[in-house]
């Protein structure tokens, strides 16, 4: 199994606006799909199974374009359209915050962190949160 972030995701330094239209150009051609089934050549991977999440679903939707040859199967989670409503973005800068603010002092702030968790529970789950989402929190 190999995964595959998005390109400056892992240094955890959030994309600012200047960089998103750059990135999204890049998704939305061919440039990542293409740089993914080079990989995917590179490695010599066979045809396989590609689950892509969130903005991974619009590059794996590339790569089902360019490149069809490469997968068995295409499983998207949480794919996301090229523009997010409003609401959902200031959701997700809220998290995004409150994950910032937990950790702001080197001490967990349990509180905060546990508004971040549940705010993410919120949004992946459509604010219809049961018991069994509500004991993750």
């Amino acid at each position: 199994m190999y995964c595959v972030d998005s390109i400056g995701q892992i240094s955890g330094t959030p994309m600012g606006p200047s960089t998103k239209p750059i990135l999204l150009r890049l998704m939305i051609g061919d440039v990542l799909p293409k740089a993914l089934a080079l990989f995917m050549d590179e490695i010599k991977l066979p045809t396989c199974h590609v689950v892509a999440l969130s903005k991974g679903s619009i590059v794996a939707i590339g790569l089902a374009v360019y490149h069809p040859n490469k997968f068995a199967s295409l499983f998207l989670a949480w794919p996301l359209g090229l523009e997010e409503a409003a609401d959902v973005a200031d959701g997700q800068r809220e998290i995004v915050h409150n994950w910032k603010d937990g950790l702001k002092t080197g001490q967990p702030d349990m509180e905060v962190l546990s508004d971040a968790a549940y705010g993410t529970l919120q949004l992946g789950f459509s604010n219809k949160l049961d018991s069994l989402i509500s004991a993750c929190v």
